[in-house]
């Protein structure tokens, strides 16, 4: 048995005992004393003037015990085992559940699920809830949500928080849950505090190596007067189940126009402790599956993976999601995998020919315009303008979406002012120069503006070539473009120095840099080393130069926008729409349930944070347009998730007796287990009531010998000197 203060630091009041003492030394009388002939007729009374000193330093001693049990109330004294563990059963408790909520929690036996056994359990521990127990629910996913608007006292509440837990999704960081239900439990007020983890057993949750988020848990322990008791039990099958898992879908660029192919691509991977195994592949648009698209995997052995790659032309604009689906297995959290894409109407491209010429063959902007003209069977993917130097102006800037100086020689200093604030807001600039760039003027005029900086223009003596196996294209290139580039010669470019916010895609085999990119506020900006005519290299006659210029304008043309594909926990922004209805927007998540953004900034923008559950999420902006008429823009985003969670692997014996040490966790082999140790484990008993209770029945006793001692004590000294002799009376 052990005793322990909850309220340690208020046992200074135990100062307090001296108060009696003082009190008692304060309130005694003195009194002159005089010596007179009948004293000696007094001594008669001394026994009981004894009594009285004794029945004083009693009262003394009771009321010193009064302050000094009042005292020890305050600190809360608690004590473990012994005789008091007979009455742990009416003491209430504080208690957090941890439900893990990642995907692996959602792998089916055929009949239930790991997550529908941990509700069980909860739902079950509910029902030995006392009055005056708190509950308190986590749901732990990549991001920890608290379930609820407080610790309650309400179990029937606590179980339709319990019911209305989304189905498992994404991953999750059971260290992070963990140490906020420590600080929940830090605010509570009961002696037994217990946290209840409920997983599946998986490792990767736990974060086993990560020393110093548990050392973040081991503090959280210590702080309060009393540790709470962790516990864990796991709902792990016997077997690990076949399981179908994909990677993120990427796509080839995250805007695209009307017509213009976009390919989305992923990886199958496959594991099982049985055998080899194969599936079907969906391709889905906006929910719609493709019945042509379908693609049926290889035997795949355990741990095999396949490359799966689909091509899809959008017919409106608008923002669209594409999706790769497989055929539902024992783990169904990772069968699906989403992408945005936003489409839109051509891209606008202002091309500004620093060297026009009467043959339209001999100017600068002769190949690009040949690149980006469209078959006249099919919608233009670029709607392309060809301006001079001298005419670009504001009108010219504020109709394009990218921007592209063809061997400019120079810009005024109202043009690039213009230039900045395009690109700031959210605009696309490419730079191709050639011999007739001013370098100096380009870097007084632009210099904060550009990725790097023109050193000198140079001819080597044997043509350059690009260095493929460096190339970090921010798009997707495929293996045929890749050997194409290769045979691209360069015979005159320009020496670059990056700058330190840089980033260098291309280089060639010489070590320049190809292409600086580098982004700009909300825009970007690209520096190529050569220009776009076929004077510096042969890259203009390959056949890959007109994929490569669409892919550097689309990619210029996407940083205006806000992106569509978010991890978890990463806000949706939006512009607020013109005469959008503000009070009616409305976001909705993939479960279905609706939710207000907010709008603020300048520009409005539109937000929205809580973007725990990955998934689809679709915000909708109503407005009424000039002709009284309703309408909406719906703008389609996706969530994505650390694909890592397919990982099944349990916690070893070796990590789960790292993770026990020192009473930390304690794992439990059942949900019986857990029950019984629960219920009956040693635990604190609290003291301060019976310490009341006894101050209250001292205080009674301090009264009743408060008033004997004033009586008794007075009567005392009354008879003794009324029974005393008295001096003889002489009349003189």
């Amino acid at each position: 048995m052990s005793l322990e203060f909850l309220n340690p630091a208020l046992l200074f009041g135990l100062a307090a005992l001296a108060l009696p003492i003082v009190a008692h030394l304060l309130s005694k009388k003195r009194f002159d004393v005089v010596q007179w002939g009948a004293m000696q007729f007094l001594d008669l009374g001394k026994r009981r003037r004894r009594r009285v000193r004794i029945e004083e330093l009693l009262l003394l001693l009771l009321r010193m015990a009064i302050v000094g049990l009042l005292a020890l109330a305050i600190a809360r004294p608690t004590v473990s085992g012994g005789f008091f563990a007979n009455f742990v059963s009416t003491d209430n408790r504080d208690m957090v559940f941890v439900m893990d909520g990642s995907y692996s929690m959602g792998r089916s036996d055929g009949e239930t699920t790991p997550h529908n056994q941990a509700r069980a359990v909860i739902h079950k521990l509910l029902n030995h809830a006392r009055p005056g127990d708190t509950f308190a629910l986590l749901d732990a996913r990549d991001q920890t949500r608290f379930v609820g608007d407080g610790p309650l006292r309400d179990a029937n509440r606590m179980r339709t928080f319990v019911d209305a837990l989304p189905p498992p999704a994404g991953g999750s960081n059971l260290a992070a849950a963990v140490a906020d239900a420590l600080q929940i439990l830090g605010t509570t007020s009961h002696v037994r505090r217990d946290v209840v983890v409920l997983t599946d057993g998986q490792a990767r949750g736990w974060h086993p190596t990560e020393a110093a988020q548990w050392q973040v848990i081991d503090e959280l322990r210590s702080q309060p007067a009393v540790q709470p008791q962790l516990w864990v039990v796991n709902f792990q099958g016997t077997e690990t189940p076949n399981n179908f898992s994909l990677d993120r879908l990427d796509a080839s660029r995250a805007r695209a126009p009307v017509g213009f192919p976009v390919r989305v691509s992923t990886t199958l991977r496959y594991s099982s402790e049985v055998g080899p195994g194969e599936c079907n592949v969906y391709f889905e648009v906006d929910g719609q599956r493709l019945g042509d698209a379908t693609v049926k995997s290889p035997l795949l052995e355990p741990g095999g993976e396949f490359r799966v790659e689909f091509e899809h032309r959008f017919s409106t604009a608008g923002s669209h999601v594409l999706s790769v689906v497989l055929d539902d297995d024992a783990v169904p959290g990772d069968n699906r995998a989403d992408v945005a894409i936003d489409v839109t109407q051509p891209l606008r491209v202002i091309l500004v020919d620093g060297s026009p010429h009467l043959d339209a063959t001999r100017s600068e902007t002769f190949f690009a315009e040949a690149a980006l003209r469209s078959d006249e069977e099919q919608a233009p993917f670029v709607d392309s303008r060809v301006v001079t130097s001298q005419n670009l102006n504001l009108s010219a800037i504020d109709q394009a979406d990218v921007i592209v100086l063809a061997n400019v020689a120079t810009v005024s200093a109202e043009q690039a002012e213009m230039l900045r604030q395009f690109v700031e807001a959210g605009g696309g600039l490419l730079i191709a120069p050639g011999q007739l760039v001013e370098p100096e003027s380009y870097r007084t005029l632009l210099g904060d503006l550009l990725p790097g900086d023109l050193t000198a223009f140079v001819e080597p003596e044997e043509a350059a070539r690009i260095d493929v196996a460096q190339l970090q294209l921010p798009w997707q290139i495929g293996a045929a473009a890749i050997d194409e580039l290769a045979t691209a010669r360069f015979t005159r470019y320009w020496k670059m120095n990056p700058h330190e916010q840089a980033n260098v895609p291309a280089r060639l085999v010489s070590g320049d840099p190809l292409l600086l990119t580098s982004p700009v506020g909300r825009g970007r900006v690209m520096l190529l080393s050569t220009p776009l005519d076929a004077d510096g290299s042969t890259l203009p006659t390959k056949s890959v130069y007109v994929a490569l210029l669409h892919e550097m304008l689309f990619y210029l043309a996407a940083a205006e926008e806000f992106p569509l594909n978010v991890n978890v926990g990463e806000p949706l922004l939006q512009p607020l729409i013109d005469g959008a209805a503000e009070a009616e927007i409305r976001v909705t998540r993939p479960d279905g349930t609706t939710a207000t953004p907010e709008i603020g900034g300048e520009p409005p923008l539109v937000r929205f944070d809580n973007t725990s559950a990955p998934g689809v999420y679709e915000l909708e902006q109503p407005r009424r347009n000039r002709s009284g008429r309703d309408s909406s823009v719906a703008t389609r985003f996706v969530v994505n998730f650390d694909r890592g969670e397919r990982d099944l692997t349990p916690l070893s014996v070796t990590e789960i007796e790292e993770l026990s040490a020192d009473g930390r966790i304690t794992f439990v082999d059942s949900p019986d287990d857990l029950e019984t140790q629960l219920l009956t484990d040693d635990s604190r008993t609290e003291l301060w009531q019976l310490l009341v209770v006894l101050v209250l029945a001292l205080l009674c006793l301090e009264i009743w010998m408060t008033r004997r001692l004033v009586q008794g004590g007075h009567a005392v000294l009354d008879t003794a000197a009324s029974t005393g002799p008295h001096p003889p009376h002489r009349n003189d």
